[in-house]
């Protein structure tokens, strides 16, 4: 979310445009993409090409066959068996088999899993749990849950499109695996260098080192005036304010609801973000959930400093802090102080190297199931952590209406991001949830 740049590289950019409309898909070549993260986070480029889930939801938020072919619940949904697909193969050539699911997935193997235990039984897997796991399919769709095992030198093994070739430092090189249960890719092969800061991929970018790079929201719309080629997303990263403090008057319910009655969410998105995404009081996107309206969003500073003035004691000087990284979460602090100063609080923004107040977090949509997405965001946030049950909006509802009551988190925007794509790259397209689909694409020649 860092600031940039771009019209000192609008010129340079257009170098780079040729139409190559007419030509066909081919097989070969190499795609270069370089991110700010390494791609082998839970919800990483890398790690979603290499690995697999046993199960995927699709842009409807249902859940659909992946690794399994099929589930179904057992026990009051305390157990759930999953028939594996048959014939899928490893990138070492061995195959798919449930007692290597088994293994990846087992409670002493896995982070954090909501079940008791994985264990092979015939052609299937079984996991236990104490209590009800109704999602359990859709939970088991998270890129967390990825199927994978160790090679030699530690190497990263799984089923997915790409097989990993090589990991030097923040490059992660993979190359088209041509026994993929699905279909062999297009392309030969995919390298992605992390740890890119924002301007260094917009210069590797406009001199064609590079074929992909990440842009920040609040650059999107200056993108697409220049007539850079932008992939954007749906409005997918949430951004919030968590409460921190043991602080006695932060501790007060009263003080937290001022706080929030006091953020101008408007002047964020128009502002800083340039109007790309929406304001929003909610966890989840209204375009997954619908009931976003019934969570007001507008500033209220007449009923902030009423509760303010409710608290009689002095309240010492705040801090809402910031990544020292990035200078947008920075903008955003320094002009969520500004509001809140205007309802007779103290609050300075400081780096986050220190213990602060509150802080502003992004968290990404974790899932196309409500349920679950609701579920790990309030995990992230450290609202606590419930089992995802919920089946119906009305459910959803009300579980987000419970988690956001107390206002230890409050809600702002939610966002798109971005990605510029050279003209030689074909065929991109992103999901509803803003993954890349990679397997489909091919390149033209390098220019």
């Amino acid at each position: 979310m860092k600031r940039i740049p771009f019209r000192l590289l609008a010129v340079s950019s257009l170098l780079i445009a040729t139409a190559m409309a007419g030509t066909r898909p081919r097989y070969g070549g190499n795609l270069r993409i370089e991110i700010a993260g390494t791609g082998w986070e839970d919800d990483g480029i890398a790690r979603k090409l290499v690995g697999e889930t046993l199960t995927t939801i699709d842009d409807k938020g249902d859940v659909q066959p992946a690794l399994a072919l099929r589930w179904e619940p057992q026990n009051g949904s305390r157990r759930w068996q999953f028939w594996l697909r048959p014939g899928v193969k490893f990138h070492d050539g061995s195959l798919l088999t449930p007692a290597v699911v088994a293994q990846t997935l087992s409670a002493s193997s896995c982070k954090d899993c909501p079940w008791r235990s994985a264990r092979a039984a015939g052609d299937t897997v079984v996991f236990d749990s104490d209590a009800p796991m109704p999602l359990l399919p859709a939970q088991l769709a998270l890129s967390r849950f990825v199927v994978t095992k160790v090679g030699d030198n530690a190497a990263v093994i799984g089923t997915g499109p790409f097989r990993v070739d090589q990991i030097v430092g923040d490059k992660t090189s993979l190359h088209s695996f041509d026994d993929y249960w699905q279909a062999a890719p297009f392309l030969d092969s995919i390298e992605i260098v992390g740890g890119r800061k924002q301007r260094d991929q917009l210069l590797d970018w406009t001199v064609g080192r590079v074929d992909v790079i990440e842009i920040p929201t609040e650059e999107l719309r200056r993108a697409q005036q220049d007539r850079w080629r932008v992939t954007p997303t749906r409005d997918v990263e949430l951004i919030a304010v968590v409460i921190d403090s043991n602080n006695a008057a932060l501790q007060d319910l009263r003080i937290r609801q001022a706080i929030s009655e006091s953020v101008d969410r408007n002047s964020l998105l128009n502002a800083i973000f340039q109007h790309q995404g929406e304001i929003s009081s909610t966890l989840l996107p209204n375009w997954l959930t619908g009931y976003g309206p019934l969570f007001p969003a507008s500033r209220d500073l007449d009923q902030a400093r009423e509760l303010r003035g409710q608290w009689i004691a002095p309240i010492p000087p705040l801090t809402i802090g910031y990544d020292p990284a990035d200078t947008t979460e920075q903008l955003i602090a320094e002009r969520l102080a500004l509001n809140i100063r205007e309802i007779g609080l103290t609050v300075q923004a400081v780096a986050r190297t220190q213990n602060t107040d509150m802080h502003v977090a992004s968290v990404a949509l974790p899932s196309m199931q409500p349920s679950v997405a609701l579920e790990g965001i309030a995990a992230t946030l450290k609202l606590g952590t419930a089992t995802p049950d919920d089946a119906t909006p009305e459910s959803v509802y009300k579980r987000e209406r419970a988690l956001l009551g107390d206002y230890k988190a409050i809600p702002l925007l939610h966002v798109p991001k971005g990605y510029a794509i050279s003209n030689r790259v074909h065929n991109w397209t992103l999901s509803t949830s803003g993954d890349p689909i990679l397997s489909d694409v091919w390149v033209g020649p390098r220019l």
